[in-house]
């Protein structure tokens, strides 16, 4: 596929001066060995005139880097020296440096031959690296001489020096008249077009083109169109995105997929069908070109990329297709991150359609789960969604959607063994309203938990937080007093001790129970407090007793007495 050219106005007359220059020029400056292991030649009169021509109706812009090439150029080979240029090259022969590529500039033996030469154009650096690159550029053409630079380029130790030699490179080519395309397939990137973007040239085209002042990224990028479809070079794009070697220019040409479909005016369903995402069915969100669809939604409008992206989905997909879509996105890769963006707006457009707790366990199809319900990441989602509803009681509400499917007894095994989940706290607290409507007591409760079980070690339990959980819903549903906890186990272990207790359990730090043996504490003291215990009191028990591990009990109901706080810990 050709590129198009730019087009501008030149006089004509001019160019074939330029022309008539440059051949004299470089053929003057060209040795006139008759050696065959050099390719290149200067052009013949007509040649440049020929390509002058053809270059003055490809780019044709006032003067730009055109003009600057054919003045580069020229300047240059009027600077070479025949008899320099040849020793020059008997010299790369006699070094075989030829032999050296492509790790030419590493090697001791170019040194000497880059320092002979400079040293015969000392007074005209410019020149030593132009005679350098005729060189370089007879013994192996344009493609390979690009290859060796762009990997002397990724050394500092040389990087410098193979700039230099490309600029010439790009200067020649310039004054040669060679387009964009003609560049593509000097350096036999038409070749190898499946693998582009590996081949590391293309890095010098890219180069080459933005002298010309050409977008190189869109030129390409029609190149690629000719041998991919358009989901596949989406797919490619993304691909070389993860390779640091191509990740620059992967990145630049997906910016120019997305500008030229913009420039289109493509719409987001278009675009949609046009990447074949109306055909992934429930795969849809491991597919990574999502994300490229993603972007280019968000492209078109920002604001409301995520509205946008939803009515597409809605086209081709029904709500009992999109809710276990979500589900299979939680475990998928990259495209995931699509899907947990659109969630919650999700799950916001069905509440706007009239759609209830009911409506939405069945589209993320919770009611098929069975025994690994709690494990669904759709119902931490689904749990979540109703609490932020605002409900008076969103655990009533979400324990009688699944009582509708499952039974008390297969929801107690499952909560049971949900223990362990991310999502144990809200398991907990379907528990404890899953009991509550079971009429269980404060002692069965302590018995389900197996914390009687436990003797005078429940407070390193882990058990005792849900206990305590539910306990207080139990007394907020009776409307019992706050002490229902701390009475019962006053009571089964008897208060003073259980005082002692608390204390030494905090000095030890009991695993995850810190927080709700503080708070236990806190109501043991706060219901002393109102029965009128002293701090006295507790002292004097302590010392009746002889019991040192009083201290703590002490020590602290004197602090919390002091201070008098009114506290609800639970």
């Amino acid at each position: 596929m050709a590129f198009k050219a730019i087009p501008a106005q030149r006089r004509y007359c001019a160019i074939l001066l330029v022309a008539l220059a440059l051949a004299v020029s470089i053929s003057d400056a060209l040795p006139t060995t008759n050696s065959k292991t050099f390719v290149a030649s200067a052009p013949s009169l007509d040649q440049a005139v020929t390509q002058t021509h053809r270059h003055l109706r490809a780019y044709e812009d006032g003067v730009n880097s055109e003009e600057k090439g054919f003045e580069g150029i020229t300047k240059l080979a009027k600077m070479l020296s025949p008899n320099k240029q040849e020793a020059a090259d008997k010299l790369f022969i006699n070094l075989k440096l030829q032999k050296e590529a492509p790790d030419l500039f590493g090697s001791p033996k170019f040194q000497t031959w880059m320092k002979s030469i400079q040293k015969s154009y000392k007074k005209t650096p410019e020149a030593a690296d132009a005679a350098m690159v005729v060189t370089l550029r007879g013994q192996w053409g344009d493609e390979k001489l690009a290859k060796v630079l762009q990997s002397a380029m990724g050394s500092s130790s040389t990087k410098a020096i193979a700039a230099r030699l490309e600029d010439v490179q790009f200067k020649k080519w310039i004054g040669e008249g060679k387009t964009a395309d003609d560049a593509f397939n000097l350096l036999k990137l038409d070749e190898k077009a499946n693998d582009l973007l590996k081949n590391p040239v293309v890095k010098t085209w890219v180069s080459y083109v933005e002298k010309l002042d050409v977008n190189p990224y869109e030129l390409l990028l029609a190149k690629l169109e000719t041998h991919h479809t358009a989901a596949g070079l989406a797919r490619t794009l993304l691909v070389a995105r993860q390779d640091y070697t191509t990740r620059s220019i992967a990145g630049k040409l997906q910016e120019a997929q997305l500008e030229r479909w913009s420039r289109k005016k493509r719409s987001a369903d278009y675009i949609f069908k046009l990447l074949q995402l109306d055909k992934e069915g429930d795969k849809l969100f491991k597919n990574p070109v999502l994300g490229t669809w993603e972007s280019y939604v968000t492209k078109l409008d920002e604001k409301n990329a995520n509205e946008a992206m939803l009515a597409v989905l809605k086209i081709h997909y029904s709500d009992e297709k999109i809710g276990p879509m979500f589900t299979v996105a939680k475990t998928s890769g990259s495209a995931s991150s699509v899907a947990a963006r659109l969630e919650h707006p999700l799950l916001k457009a069905w509440a706007n359609d009239g759609k209830d707790a009911a409506d939405v366990f069945t589209l993320f199809r919770l009611d098929k789960e069975g025994d690994k319900l709690f494990e669904n990441p759709q119902f931490a989602t689904w749990a979540y969604d109703i609490s932020r509803q605002g409900r008076e009681n969103p655990n009533k509400v979400m324990l009688s959607v699944m009582k509708a499917h499952y039974s008390d007894e297969s929801l107690e095994k499952m909560m049971l063994k949900a223990t362990h989940l991310s999502n144990s706290a809200i398991v907990s607290q379907l528990r404890s309203e899953l009991w509550l409507s079971q009429g269980k007591t404060v002692d069965k409760a302590f018995q389900l938990f197996k914390l009687d079980e436990a003797g005078k070690n429940f407070l390193e339990d882990p058990g005792l937080g849900s206990w305590v959980s539910y306990v207080t819903t139990l007394s907020k549903a009776k409307k019992s007093d706050e002490f229902a906890a701390i009475s019962f186990l006053a009571d089964r272990f008897r208060d003073f001790e259980l005082a002692k207790m608390l204390s030494a359990a905090k000095i030890k730090n009991s695993g995850g129970n810190n927080r709700v043996i503080e708070e236990l504490q806190t109501l043991q003291f706060k219901k002393w407090w109102e029965d009128g215990v002293t701090p006295r009191d507790i002292s004097d028990m302590v010392t009746k007793h002889f019991d040192t591990r009083g201290t703590g009990v002490v020590l602290g109901y004197h602090d919390f007495y002091k201070a008098k706080p009114v506290v609800d810990p639970l």
